[in-house]
């Protein structure tokens, strides 16, 4: 792992920029970073629309992220699971931002974060 994810990581959601502007949102350094993560794709209600599923990030930052996958995300919003070093999962409410690719299969997608879950947060 590289300086800069390690670095990213290490305060890594306590420092998540959730007030940053959209239009701000590509200021964050990018970490570039492949971890699996797991995505539930969420509906207007914000329940989930599907059962997690499981990506590659592949870089990450205090506002956003960016992973790979073998489905579209036809979803606004959706939670990101991601094991920590320490082995405890942190959840992450996401806008998807943009989904590209399907070409082999293969897609990749974009999210900013909008609120951690847990710890006094409304549960989905």
């Amino acid at each position: 792992m590289n300086k800069l994810a390690s670095a990213t990581l290490h305060n890594f959601p306590d420092d998540v920029d959730f007030e940053g502007s959209t239009d701000r949102r590509h200021d964050a350094p990018r970490a570039p970073l492949s971890r699996i993560v797991f995505v539930t794709p969420l509906d207007k209600q914000m329940k989930p629309l599907a059962n997690p599923f499981r990506c590659m990030t592949e870089d990450i930052s205090k506002r956003g992220v960016r992973f790979c996958h073998d489905r579209p995300i036809k979803s606004e919003m959706a939670v990101l699971t991601i094991t920590m070093p320490d082995g405890k999962d942190v959840d992450l409410l996401f806008r998807v931002v943009r989904t590209e690719g399907g070409f082999g299969g293969k897609y990749s997608t974009a999210g900013e974060f909008v609120q951690r879950l847990g710890q006094g947060s409304p549960e989905i």
